[in-house]
């Protein structure tokens, strides 16, 4: 979904599960658009709010209350020494009225902000930290690090600081009761810390550099991003590091080889890198794109072909393109369809001699291609219109004429099941018999338009699953063996901020699914516990891919990042 605010520069955005807020600056004035989220995927303009100062950042709390910090135009000098005035005020979004206003002046400007439902820090250049309540903008401590200058900290939902104040070393502070017991005026991480609120380890990791402009920690992995280079480290098996310098694109689709050892990326531009996913110890290209080209359109989707020795990719303008490779080296190219509706989803399944290409579009067809030994070339063989278009309404997100699929998958048993998930909310099993495609069977889980689908054989105990996300945050688990029964349904609504999930990917003989979000969010859930295990923000866009493949999760981002996440077995 996307809307439009007057013209003007974008300042800052934020939202939580009833609101949404823009900030931005048009002629020399600083406004707020305020906007009501319903139905989590619809939004309506409330109202405007004025503001006389610069926004720099803005903040919605647990109390649908908006705080907003601005930068003041009239800094001063105080015994030779310039200070930059700072403005917080708590903006009821209920009863629109200014409930709370503080003013701050510090020696130097702000670089970083960060928040939880609770807490929110503000890091000054010269590693000031301020700490206040969201609920009342109390300052409950200033911290002065002396250490190298930093850029970045994390604020967790645990109350937990991390800031890498000396390449290798990671400092956390316990932020937690900061009413009752505040923070020293100063930590010197060069003298020995007796205080038990803080830890500071030494850890021989790249990914801990005082001068990266993302430092993210989350169970027991390290994220962080320097000058478009990524790196995601598993802080308790060092040898568990993905290092990824070259990708530049905004990534749209990823697909993995079948042994996992290569995963291919493509972006609305038409460009595909295609990297090595083993460890920096067992790579010598250090996680570059081994292979980089472009089509002339943008890519929806790619698949691996069974061999591994090329892909296929489904592109905005309808074509599905073939890239056989042989070393660095495309050695052939071919179109195998042309349309004039986007490839939103390409599947492959190989059976005895013959390999089938299952793929959809966003007219709402569903199309098997098939190669044989006879035959060099894929030909098509099914064609169905599986999703028929739809009259506009609340819950119908398209343009009210097409019943877009989202995701298609091959069935388990041969190759005579396939299913597809749509805009229209639904998900449908079609079964293949006597040279047609026939509806076998709809399901009517989910309220919006259901984005991701995955069907796999999963551990002795769960045996077949069927599994579904949707716009409207749930994660619905199906046994298809008992004629796709519902077994469980999860809910991410947890999360405050405004999103839909966007892709899943079940492991295959194992117990868990991995389900990514708008927002960034990956959750990973044991369907055996029915339980999450996992819920952080691992991108800092929408998460466009996620596959799980043997020991190893792979997500892709708009934000021009590509996380492969290592898992103990």
């Amino acid at each position: 979904m996307s809307f439009q605010i007057k013209k003007g520069r974008f300042l800052h955005a934020c939202s939580s599960e009833n609101y949404l807020a823009v900030a931005y600056k048009c002629d020399e004035q600083n406004f707020i658009e305020i906007f009501q989220i319903i139905q989590q995927a619809n939004i309506e303009k409330q109202y405007q709010v004025n503001v006389h100062e610069q926004v720099k950042q803005v903040i919605i709390n647990q109390n649908d209350e908006l705080i907003i910090i601005s930068e003041c135009q009239n800094n001063f000098f105080k015994k030779k020494q310039k200070y930059y005035q700072y403005q917080l005020e708590q903006y009821s979004l209920i009863s629109k009225i200014i409930l709370n206003q503080q003013k701050i002046e510090l020696e130097n400007k702000i670089i970083c902000f960060q928040n939880n439902k609770n807490l929110g820090i503000i890091l000054t250049k010269n590693n000031n930290i301020i700490v206040y309540s969201l609920d009342d903008l109390a300052f409950l401590s200033k911290i002065k690090i002396t250490s190298q200058s930093f850029q970045s900290i994390q604020l967790t939902n645990q109350n937990e600081m991390f800031l890498c104040p000396q390449s290798n070393q990671l400092l956390k502070i316990d932020c937690s009761q900061l009413r009752e017991n505040p923070l020293p005026d100063n930590i010197d991480i060069l003298q020995s810390m007796h205080n038990s609120r803080f830890q500071l380890q030494t850890i021989l990791s790249d990914a801990l550099r005082p001068n990266s402009n993302i430092l993210k920690v989350f169970d027991k992995y390290i994220f962080s991003y320097f000058e478009n280079e990524y790196i995601f480290q598993n802080i308790l098996d060092l040898s568990q590091k993905n290092k990824y310098s070259g990708i530049s694109l905004s990534a749209t689709c990823i697909s993995v080889e079948q042994d996992g050892d290569l995963f291919a990326v493509g972006d609305f531009l038409g460009n595909i890198q295609i990297f090595c996913s083993k460890s920096e110890e067992e790579s010598d290209n250090k996680n570059h794109p081994i292979r980089s080209f472009q089509l002339q359109s943008g890519i929806r989707c790619i698949d691996w072909l069974p061999n591994g020795e090329g892909i296929v990719i489904g592109t905005l303008d309808g074509s599905i393109v073939m890239k056989k490779f042989s070393n660095d080296l495309i050695i052939s190219s071919d179109i195998l369809i042309q349309s004039n509706c986007s490839i939103t989803s390409l599947k492959f399944k190989t059976i005895q001699d013959k390999i089938l290409l299952l793929a959809s579009n966003s007219l709402g067809q569903v199309i098997v291609l098939e190669k044989s030994q006879c035959n060099s070339m894929f030909q098509v063989k099914y064609q169905k219109e599986a999703h028929l278009p739809q009259s506009s309404s609340s819950q119908y997100g398209t343009l009210g004429k097409f019943a877009e699929i989202w995701s298609s998958i091959w069935g388990l048993n041969g190759v005579n099941l396939i299913a597809t998930s749509s805009e229209d909310t639904t998900i449908k099993i079609f079964n293949i018999e006597k040279n047609r495609i026939g509806l076998k069977q709809t399901l009517n889980a989910h309220k919006l338009a259901v984005t991701s689908i995955d069907w796999k054989k999963m551990s002795c105990q769960l045996k077949e699953i069927f599994a579904s996300c949707s716009d409207d945050q749930t994660i619905v688990i199906y046994d298809p063996q008992r004629d796709f029964e519902i077994i469980s349904i999860f809910c991410t609504s947890f999360i405050k901020d405004w999103y839909t999930l966007t892709y899943l990917s079940l492991e295959e003989e194992g117990s868990r699914v991995a389900v990514g979000s708008q927002n960034g969010y990956l959750f990973v859930i044991d369907l055996i516990l029915k339980k999450f295990i996992f819920a952080e923000r691992v991108h800092l866009g929408g998460i466009e891919g996620v596959i799980w493949k043997k020991n190893k999760i792979f997500t892709c981002s708009n934000d021009c990042s590509v996380n492969v996440i290592n898992l103990k077995i």
